[in-house]
């Protein structure tokens, strides 16, 4: 979920930005779908500056992957 603003406002209104996305299925294919999700997101970050278009996120997607494994290895 993509909220607006630093915190949750929760009720009749919510503050999301997007529209919320749930993933479903056997567990490697929410892992790889959640890795894409991030992926997406994150290629997003682009934004304009005075020289032209500068990445702001640059992550590798193996450490995206390994961050979505743990969480889901070490959930409780």
């Amino acid at each position: 979920m993509v909220y607006d603003g630093k915190a949750v406002l929760p009720g009749a209104t919510p503050n999301l930005r997007k529209q919320p996305k749930t993933v479903r299925g056997p567990l490697v294919d929410q892992i790889d779908a959640a890795v894409t999700l991030v992926l997406d997101e994150l290629a997003q970050g682009l934004m304009l500056s005075g020289s032209g278009f500068k990445t702001q996120h640059v992550y590798p997607e193996r450490v995206v992957k390994e961050a979505i494994v743990n969480a889901v290895v070490h959930r409780d």
